[in-house]
């Protein structure tokens, strides 16, 4: 008689048990194909609307009608083989390639500032949290001066003042100096209890380089927060954006934005409602995805949603 030997598996890392949990997560998995698929349209707009022929900015006088105060000619808003989403009203201008190269202002954004608010805010929050002292009590100080600013009210006003500078940079600058706060009070609380662990006290006994316990040992502990944190800041940052372009304060023309295409398009509603459903659409899903996403990382990493 054979006896077969059923070997234990081997236990998983929590990294490994976090991706089981996010891959069986629906929702969380189709934001991000979601994502994938607006990331890649935007990096290639380029290329597309070379297929299409129509650049962002290029007009089509032929696609409207003057007789009916510059209407696009057809049903949905001028939706023809030439013009994919519809053209947009008095110019003629070509819907799909004003929202692919939104989407890249949006994305550009989002990301610049999310990835300037994940280093500051990580880097204050590791010193505050392992140093201590004056060093905590500067920092801790900084991020609660920083807080009580109506920061929506005081972006507005300086996106106003400030005008001949690149307003892509200038909307990250701005955003980035307010976002920072959340993830440094994140990382200094998990750094107060992380750097008491064994691990962390043997490194620092054995004679280990500040630098090295807190990239090296405390770091690595932050991972899972962090990266959940970063990914519910990207659709924040995207709405911001097209709030303070919707105003009038972000992205200007002849760069297209979606909050701008918004903003531009509530006169034609009644007329043209695709003129103002396509950038909203985009928008709309654009957040939807990362929202998803994040959550399904929220949730991956946080061992209390472990099912009993």
């Amino acid at each position: 008689m054979t006896i077969t030997q059923i070997e234990a598996a081997p236990p998983r890392s929590p990294g490994r048990l976090a991706l089981a949990r996010l891959r069986a997560d629906r929702p969380a998995m189709a934001g991000l194909v979601i994502v994938a698929v607006l990331v890649a349209l935007s990096a290639l707009a380029p290329l597309i609307t070379w297929w299409t022929g129509w650049a962002p900015e290029t007009f089509d006088k032929s696609a409207i009608d003057p007789n009916l105060g510059g209407l696009p000619r057809g049903a949905w808003g001028g939706v023809s083989a030439e013009h994919l989403l519809g053209v947009e009203p008095v110019t003629g201008r070509d819907l799909l390639a004003r929202v692919l190269y939104g989407g890249q202002v949006s994305l550009l954004v989002a990301l610049a500032a999310t990835a300037i608010t994940m280093v500051t805010g990580l880097a204050l929050g590791l010193l505050a949290g392992y140093l201590g002292g004056w060093a905590d009590t500067v920092i801790s100080r900084l991020i609660d001066l920083l807080m009580s600013f109506p920061s929506l009210i005081f972006m507005i006003a300086v996106l106003s003042v400030v005008r001949d500078v690149n307003r892509i940079v200038l909307l990250v600058t701005v955003m980035a100096v307010f976002g920072w706060t959340v993830i440094a009070r994140i990382a200094r609380g998990q750094v107060l209890t992380l750097k008491h662990r064994e691990y962390v006290e043997a490194a620092r006994v054995g004679g280990a380089m500040t630098g090295h316990v807190l990239f090296k040992e405390v770091l690595p502990g932050l991972t899972a927060p962090i990266l959940v944190y970063a990914t519910q800041s990207i659709p924040a940052y995207i709405g911001a954006e097209a709030a303070l372009s919707f105003l009038g304060v972000g992205v200007r023309p002849p760069t297209p934005s979606w909050g701008q295409m918004i903003n531009n398009a509530r006169g034609w509603f009644m007329t043209d409602p695709m003129y103002l459903a396509v950038p909203c659409f985009f928008l709309g899903l654009t957040v939807l995805a990362f929202t998803l996403l994040g959550d399904g990382l929220r949730d991956a990493f946080d061992p209390k949603e472990e099912p009993a």
